[in-house]
């Protein structure tokens, strides 16, 4: 991804038409663009990651399942038979 930000800062493109010849520079939107890829979606996913697997969570799942209560679904369908291992 670097790369791509790197050629698209540093790069010029010309084209030749009718002998005569353009030269475009890549645009302060376009190189904002793939910054904003660039970082903002692992940042997005980071955030989401530590919101849904937080320790305030694992604690009001486990404590209740130490206790004798069943898991939630939506963690019981994931779990295997090796996660028992």
């Amino acid at each position: 991804m670097l790369a791509v930000t790197r050629q698209l800062i540093s790069s010029a493109s010309s084209t030749t038409t009718n002998g005569i010849r353009t030269t475009s520079e890549a645009k302060g939107s376009e190189v904002a663009t793939v910054f904003s890829l660039i970082v903002g979606l692992p940042a997005a996913i980071g955030v989401g990651k530590l919101v849904r697997f937080s320790d305030k969570r694992e604690e009001a799942i486990t404590v209740p399942y130490t206790t004798g209560q069943p898991l939630p679904r939506y963690i019981a369908r994931r779990l295997r038979r090796k996660d028992f291992e």
